[in-house]
């Protein structure tokens, strides 16, 4: 992917309602696995318990209400 492609499937994502987030998130958590490894985040920061990556799986596999879906898609906007 280069730049732009990356920006437009940033943007697609984040302007997705959290129905369609949740729909696509195989995709969007491939994607965050790329932009966090290009931008050499931590692993306090992807993986950790409070990780974008880790919070991304637990909305996948979970309907916990503990994963709130509006503060990991901000994680997921700032990261």
């Amino acid at each position: 992917m280069n730049y732009q492609e990356l920006k437009e499937t940033f943007e697609r994502y984040s302007e997705m309602t959290d129905e369609a987030f949740r729909v696509c998130l195989p995709n969007i958590i491939h994607f965050a696995c790329f932009v966090s490894w290009f931008k050499r985040l931590s692993p306090d920061q992807t993986i950790s318990d409070v990780g974008i990556i880790h919070q991304l799986v637990h909305l996948l596999t979970s309907n916990d209400p503990i994963v709130d879906i509006k503060e990991v898609r901000a994680d997921f906007d700032r990261l």
